[in-house]
């Protein structure tokens, strides 16, 4: 029979505050909220489909097939019955409260995996895959529903096939035909993963009379959506750009049904035309606004944002059907038409349609956008091995990086240097603060993307038992200044610190003898932060210099970037590249909203990775991306994949720390078939940027994926969501390698994200339209010219060159 299905009550948002602790603090903005769901962990789900393919990242099945859900969750005595269900939820559902569909747990077992492991409850309860496509999870909740979750399991990927097509189709075509907005916002959402999955071939059992029904179902979704988007063109950023421009008359107060204003009316012009608006600066000032007039405004905005998210889905489900021949077949001509002439007027900076395609071009001349371009590999097949403006660009690009890059490589010199000055601190912090103590090289002085100019970064460290030792008795040397000695006797024994306080305690001192170290000068002790630092300049050397203590995260992730940078001299090229461009156009501050170096260096990786064709490189922390063949399989079968440590800053979270070796010795077989595997992509260091630019400027989908070295594939955001409770935006987002729930772009705004895109933009585009002049001789000049000088498509050259990247060593051009 099939399997009965319980739905959940609905609780209120208010009454899942967590067990009523308050609010907590967010990770990232640190602002304070309520949590609707926490993984807590102590369970685990395994789905037995009856018949299933791995794919990235989860299994994929058919709509309807029977799929097993084996649970285990730990239990405090196996004579209480555990009190857990299982749900079936969209992949990313913020809350527990509204589930397709949930089960409870009747039948189970009790029992310890190990003879010292806790005791196990499991059992096995068996559901249907959804009807409709989509991305689902299964997650174990408590009976009644709460926020914790005590396992999630692997995404399920329910395919689209051509026999239940129809239905889908139909469902659709319902919900933007009647319901709401936010129905119809779902509606194409759904609308553009089917037509994104579709199979490339029908299936014999499907007749012409059904694809043809088909067909005229999905034109006309085609033909409602672009209704629906009328209502919402142009979008609050595109409005916003063409009045500031002059490009639309002023006129007061014209507005549509909906509150978004109309071509022509009147808005605040306070923000900059480089930077698109928020929605603050969309709604104008309110506090002098009475009562009613400030509900207007916030309905205003509220359908603004509204319209926002309209334009993106709308694109998103337009570009699934252009970029899948099987879909596009089914519609007819007048909607084929239709979708041509919408994406026409899409506008790749704001993320929004423009009421037509004059008003974008005159836009894209002011130089606040750019027109769409191929990848390398399209212009050398256009160009069939001519030279061409884009060919010998590509080619003085190679030439001009080759010649610069010893200007800014690392030499033996960069390493001595530091080396002496570590040597000559840590000589003097263990005769003033402990004999024991010890300092490493991390960060851009060790990873080997580091500019001549880089800060030394170090980590102190002491053994735990000294640690303990050492903040001890100096805790007792400063009591004994403020206590008797019948109190200090009382007080000794109980003396306890933790190794938290104990690191923290070590990095004041440092601090203090530091400061009266006669090489120290401009000493910063921060003690409080999350990673305890001292930061000082040593007069010897004339390096900038910080020392923290216990950051075992940032070593390995040292040497993680360092054993990328070994596999093949132009991963270094490329990142070196990026890092020059990013430094010279300004988007390299965290500080002002932008990404940091850090984040380019793991976009290259990951660009290296993903979508370089053949891949240059490999996933370092997935041993079997890189264990090709049996030797290499026999030499990695001794390293555990598993390296699960404490997390060294947040108290109850592990941190997996392993990833493949790679020893740098060319006689080493593993590393010589990191090599040879890494030779198989013959591209340029310039042809490699210019897929770059292109990649993140063009083909990079910021709303629904993110940037994952980890894996060495793009992750879905909605998993992060799942997982992480990352917030999913349309701004880049990039995981951090060995913490996976921390994002390392999330400082970026939205006109942040705009402007970084803007450059990639234009990076790629005078790769392809760069001719040379007086102003900038070669493209790599072009490519680092100021940005406060350059602004737009027709002013790429200002009157001050580009910095003077000559040098009078050899060129680099060799591996070893």
């Amino acid at each position: 029979r099939a399997p009965s299905a319980k739905r959940t009550v609905s609780l209120r948002t208010r009454q899942m505050k967590r067990g009523g602790k308050g609010p907590l603090l967010h990770e990232h903005t640190g602002s304070s909220y309520f949590a609707l769901r926490e993984l807590v962990g102590g369970g685990r789900l395994n789905l037995s489909p009856g018949e299933a393919q791995w794919a990235a990242g989860g299994l994929r099945v058919k709509p309807k097939t029977y799929i097993n859900v084996d649970w285990e969750k730990s239990v405090a005595d196996a004579a209480l019955a555990p009190r857990v269900m299982i749900g079936l939820f969209r992949l990313g559902a913020p809350t527990n409260e509204s589930p397709i569909v949930t089960k409870t747990v009747h039948r189970y077992s009790t029992g310890r995996v190990s003879p010292a492991g806790p005791v196990v409850a499991q059992g096995r309860v068996p559901f249907f895959a959804p009807r409709s496509a989509g991305i689902f999870v299964f997650r174990l909740l408590d009976i009644p529903v709460s926020t914790k979750v005590y396992a999630v399991s692997v995404p399920l990927h329910v395919q689209v096939s051509w026999d239940g097509l129809l239905p889908m189709l139909d469902q659709s075509l319902e919900q933007l035909a009647t319901f709401g907005r936010g129905s119809k916002l779902g509606a194409l959402a759904h609308l553009a993963h089917v037509c994104e999955c579709l199979p490339a071939t029908e299936t014999s059992i499907v007749t012409g009379d059904v694809l043809a029904t088909c067909g005229d179902r999905l034109s006309r979704c085609v033909g409602l959506a672009d209704d629906s988007l009328s209502k919402h063109i142009p979008g609050p950023s595109t409005i916003h750009h063409a009045r500031r421009e002059g490009l639309l008359q002023l006129h007061e107060g014209k507005t549509d049904n909906d509150g978004c204003m109309q071509p022509g009316s009147r808005r605040d012009t306070s923000v900059s035309p480089s930077k698109p608006c928020d929605d603050e600066a969309i709604q104008g000032p309110t506090a002098a606004l009475d009562k009613s007039n400030g509900e207007k405004v916030k309905n205003r905005t509220l359908d603004v944002r509204k319209a926002r998210d309209f334009h993106t889905v709308a694109r998103k489900f337009f570009l699934a059907l252009e970029r899948n021949p099987a879909a596009m077949a089914l519609i007819s001509g007048p909607s084929v038409a239709l979708i041509k002439a919408r994406s026409e007027t899409w506008c790749s900076i704001l993320e929004e349609f423009w009421p037509d395609k004059a008003l974008l071009d005159e836009f894209r001349v002011r130089g606040h956008a750019y027109a769409p371009s191929h990848d390398h590999a399209t212009m050398m097949v256009l160009h069939d091995g001519k030279e061409t403006s884009y060919t010998k660009n590509i080619a003085d690009l190679d030439r001009s990086a080759k010649h610069a890059f010893p200007a800014v490589f690392p030499n033996g010199d960069f390493f001595e240097l530091r080396d002496l000055t570590l040597r000559r601190i840590e000589d003097y912090l263990r005769g003033t603060v402990h004999p024991t103590v010890t300092l490493q090289i991390f960060g851009s002085s060790a990873n080997l993307f580091g500019f001549l100019g880089a800060d030394l970064d170090m980590c102190a460290n002491v053994p735990l038992s000294a640690l303990t030792e050492f903040a001890n008795a100096t805790a007792m040397q400063e009591l004994s200044a403020k206590m008797t000695n019948d109190c200090r006797q009382a007080v000794q024994p109980q003396i306890s610190w933790r190794p938290q306080m104990s690191w923290r305690h070590l990095i004041r001192v440092i601090g203090d003898v530091l400061q009266r170290h006669q090489s120290a000068r401009n000493v910063a002790i921060r003690d409080t932060a999350r990673v305890p630092i001292v930061l000082f300049a040593e007069r010897e050397s004339g390096l900038e210099c910080d020392v923290s203590t216990h950051n075992p995260l940032a070593l390995r992730n040292t040497q993680l970037l360092r054993a990328y940078a070994l596999i093949d001299w132009r991963v270094r090229a490329v990142a070196y590249l990026v890092k020059l461009w990013a430094k010279a156009r300004q988007i390299n501050s965290p500080t002002e909203g932008t990404l940091s170096s850090y984040g380019y260096i793991l976009c290259v990786i990951f660009f290296l990775q993903a979508i370089a064709d053949p891949p240059l490189l490999p996933s370092l922390q997935v041993a079997h991306h890189v264990s090709i063949d049996h030797e290499c399989r026999r030499l990695t079968s001794e390293i555990s994949e598993n390296e699960f440590s404490d997390h060294p800053f947040d108290p109850g979270k592990k941190v997996n720390l392993f990833f493949y070796p790679v020893s740098g010795n060319p006689k080493d077989p593993a590393f010589a078939k990191l090599r040879s595997n890494a030779k198989r992509n013959a591209l340029t260091v310039a042809e490699l940027a210019a897929g770059f630019f292109y990649y993140f400027a063009w083909r990079f989908d910021a709303q629904s994926i993110a940037v994952s070295v980890r894996v060495g594939h793009p992750v879905l955001k909605a998993l992060k969501q799942e997982h992480a409770h990352w917030q999913v935006t349309s701004r880049l987002a990039i995981e951090d390698p060995f913490e996976p729930w921390y994002d390392v772009a999330h400082v970026l705004k939205q006109h942040k994200h705009q402007r970084i895109r803007l450059e990639f933009m234009r990076a790629h585009d005078i790769l392809c339209h760069f001719r040379p002049d007086a102003r900038a001789k070669d493209v790599l000049q072009a490519l680092l010219l100021p940005s406060e000088d350059s602004t737009t498509q027709s002013q790429l050259h200002p009157k001050d060159s580009a910095p003077d990247l000559g040098v009078d060593r050899e060129e680099i051009c060799k591996e070893d």
